[in-house]
């Protein structure tokens, strides 16, 4: 048996226990024939019941471990051995898939290279500096030729294995320093390179995970009344575990994973027709795959903001207060009024303000 998508970049987003890692193994090929990166703990538990049952990986690499108390460069340089020990597996054995779970830690160690050995990716100016401009400017081109060097490693890496899984976590979305939604926590080289991007979410009434399509999976026909190729989405928006395809003349489906929903669409493409009901975005879900906020999210997140505008002027209003009394008690201990307002470290105009009104 093999993969529905024999090759490329997938990566499975969702937030814990939303069925990711469980995704990336169903994906078609054996134990046997994968090699897996664990850098979520849980893995271990994967491979003792594998072993159990009389499997293996073709190999099992515990980046946890490896990475332990190490700093963001040396992360970067166990990616590189990570990659190192894959390629000499490759060459002695038969290799399908490998599954880096997950991968963000490995995907945020790139801009220390690029901080580490900037002459690799730009050219010094006559100061001989490479970076120049404020520093928000600076930390922009960094983690742009980062995101170039995540792309080109990931190239390199697919040339050794042609199925890769990227498992990503979510993070919380800030705006203006206030939370409004999740999003993924991979890095933007994340948003162009993969093949497939699907967002997990937990489903009520099965084990088996509902799929928002993050980035979608097509194949192109030749269109005869065209005269040349067009292209369909094999894919709908939202993949339901279960589903009754309209061409399908079948009652009932007993999906065991979410790649067996999967397979339908491919004999079956959700291009060629209207979207069933049940493939349809929600408010929430569509918020999710937009970056966007639902109504609920957008009046929680202002309802934050107005409430850190009340904090800040609360704490502004109880240190003006606290000052005044200080000021006051200086006075009577016969301070002068400039004194007093360089110890407080406010204007002299309060100060005078303050006292005055004690008088």
């Amino acid at each position: 048996m093999a993969c529905i998508i024999p090759a490329g970049i997938i990566e499975p987003i969702g937030e814990f226990d939303s069925g990711k890692t469980s995704f990336a193994l169903e994906n078609g090929y054996p134990p046997q024939t994968t090699v897996f990166v664990d850098n979520d703990v849980k893995g271990k538990a994967t491979v003792k019941q594998l072993i159990e049952d009389g499997l293996t990986f073709a190999d099992y690499i515990d980046f946890t471990e490896m990475t332990y108390n190490k700093n963001s460069f040396q992360v970067y340089q166990e990616v590189e051995n990570v990659i190192a020990r894959v390629e000499k597996l490759a060459q002695k054995t038969k290799i399908d898939v490998l599954i880096w779970d997950t991968w963000q830690t490995a995907g945020d160690s790139f801009v220390e290279y690029v901080r580490k050995y900037p002459d690799r990716f730009v050219v010094a100016n006559q100061n001989g500096n490479y970076w120049t401009g404020s520093s928000q400017i600076v930390t922009g081109n960094q983690y742009k030729y980062a995101a170039l060097h995540e792309a080109a490693v990931l190239n390199r890496l697919q040339k050794i294995i042609p199925l890769i899984f990227l498992v990503s976590h979510t993070k919380n979305n800030y705006v203006n320093g206030v939370v409004a939604g999740v999003k993924a926590a991979s890095s933007r080289t994340m948003n162009r390179v993969p093949y497939f991007r699907v967002w997990l979410r937990r489903n009520p009434v099965s084990q088996i995970p509902i799929a928002l399509t993050m980035k979608r999976i097509n194949k192109k026909i030749f269109d005869e009344k065209a005269g040349g190729l067009r292209t369909i989405s094999i894919l709908p928006d939202k993949i339901v575990p279960n589903i009754i395809l309209p061409e399908e003349t079948v009652t009932k489906h007993n999906d065991r994973s979410l790649w067996d929903t999967i397979a339908r669409y491919y004999v079956h493409p959700a291009g060629l027709r209207e979207p069933l009901k049940e493939e349809m975005l929600n408010e929430e879900e569509n918020a999710i795959l937009s970056g966007t906020m639902t109504k609920e999210q957008r009046l929680a997140w202002l309802y934050a903001i107005k409430q850190q505008k009340l904090d800040e002027e609360s704490e502004k209003l109880l240190l003006q207060a606290e000052n005044k009394t200080k000021a006051i008690e200086l006075q009577q201990s016969g301070k002068g009024l400039m004194d007093i307002a360089k110890e407080l470290d406010v204007p002299l105009a309060d100060v005078v303000k303050w006292t005055t009104a004690n008088e």
